[in-house]
């Protein structure tokens, strides 16, 4: 698998994503997906990339690993659901803004919590 199918693969799994989901997001074939992943594909055409970035909510140096790590500009300019609670943060009072803030935290260790009992039950 080349760095960009490890990549993508990962971004994919991240967001709970399919091939074929991904492939319906973007608009790019399932098969090229695959090959991309698996490293058949290791230089897919640009706006194949640009269609995946932007359905990974990724900016493309991102995916293809020339950025070794996203800002919060990259992630607000490509993902419109970063978007959408970006806008709703600047509106909230300063309480709104510390419960929104608690609340992340709650789900990320929920989701902490939800990766370490899944990989207690996966057998090595």
């Amino acid at each position: 698998m080349t760095d960009l199918g490890a990549r993508m693969r990962m971004l994919r799994k991240k967001r709970g994503m399919k091939q074929v989901e991904l492939a319906k997001t973007s608009g790019v074939t399932q098969a090229t997906i695959c090959r991309i992943e698996t490293g058949e594909v290791t230089q897919p055409r640009p706006e194949i990339l640009l269609k995946i970035g932007h359905a990974l909510g990724v900016p493309l140096d991102y995916l293809v690993d020339e950025k070794k790590s996203l800002t919060p500009d990259d992630i607000v300019g490509s993902d419109s659901r970063a978007k959408a609670i970006f806008r709703g943060y600047e509106k909230l009072s300063e309480e709104g803004r510390k419960a929104l803030q608690a609340f992340v935290k709650y789900l990320e260790e929920q989701e902490r919590e939800e990766a370490a009992d899944k990989n207690k039950h996966t057998p090595d």
